[in-house]
């Protein structure tokens, strides 16, 4: 990207269960926060219209009237003039563009969210665009988000993507105006094991037979078996979260059978 070009499009990748989504998700609650989240949208897999664009435009026009309600009135507008927005009966480009953009753009223009604007540019989170199985839905509203960017630079909006990394979506977005963020390179152990040893500590307080456990035997978990378990979890929270969890349930389903045994010592062991 080149020095001039302004970054209105972030692309958050990585693999699955590296946290993507609750990074989104956070991020989506930061801006809410300062009143410039305009929308959001998580893509899901075969869930009905959240594994497709057909209610894509439509439900970020929604959002984007209840965020900047000074924009309301340049939607109803739209849809006033052309009815078939609120359909398929035009284009996923023209849905954006007439309820999405241009109100956005109109409510700017007129000045009447200067004074959230002074805290910065507005944001759209998109989560899981890799989940939406319509690729050439995607294909076009890439196209057109990068085409309006390049016509309209100076518009106060951002838009934070995160997906895994697909052809279709990488084809479209390693673009100028696309600023590229690889989670694949960080390393999470650091952030998991801080996790891990809270959620640990959390469930010593809570539960007198690990108490009486660490007093008769030391530590639990050990420093090996954090180490095995980390090394297993292998940077994908969602397994760590899966681990800690089915780690905790083995741990309840045997005080069933003996109130007086101990946890299990070696949390690594367990497998999904």
């Amino acid at each position: 990207m080149s020095s001039t070009t302004t970054a209105h499009v972030y692309w958050f990748h990585g693999f699955a269960g590296s946290g993507k989504s609750a990074i989104s998700l956070e991020i989506a609650k930061i801006y809410a926060g300062s009143g410039r989240l305009l929308a959001c949208y998580f893509f899901f897999r075969n869930a009905g219209d959240r594994s497709r664009m057909n209610r894509f435009a439509v439900t970020l026009a929604s959002q984007l009237a209840a965020a900047v309600p000074a924009a309301a009135s340049f939607i109803k507008a739209a849809i006033d003039t052309e009815p078939g927005l609120l359909t398929q009966g035009v284009s996923l480009a023209t849905q954006m563009e007439r309820l999405v953009y241009h109100p956005f753009q109109a409510a700017v223009r007129r000045g009447l969210i200067l004074t959230t604007l002074l805290r910065g540019p507005f944001i759209i989170v998109i989560d899981g665009l890799d989940e939406c199985e319509d690729k050439q839905g995607i294909e076009e509203f890439i196209t057109h988000m990068l085409d309006f960017f390049k016509t309209y630079p100076s518009v106060p909006l951002r838009v934070f993507i995160a997906s895994r990394v697909e052809q279709h979506i990488h084809a479209h977005l390693k673009a100028d105006g696309v600023l590229l963020g690889n989670l694949d390179d960080y390393s999470p152990d650091e952030d998991i094991d801080t996790f891990l040893q809270t959620s640990f500590q959390i469930a010593v307080k809570q539960d007198p037979i690990i108490q009486a456990y660490i007093h008769e035997h030391g530590n639990w978990p050990t420093t090996s078996d954090m180490g095995k378990l980390i090394r297993h979890i292998r940077g994908s929270f969602v397994l760590c979260i899966y681990n800690f969890q089915i780690h905790r349930s083995t741990n309840h389903r045997s005080r069933s059978h003996d109130a007086n045994g101990p946890p299990p010592s070696h949390p690594g062991d367990e497998r999904p």
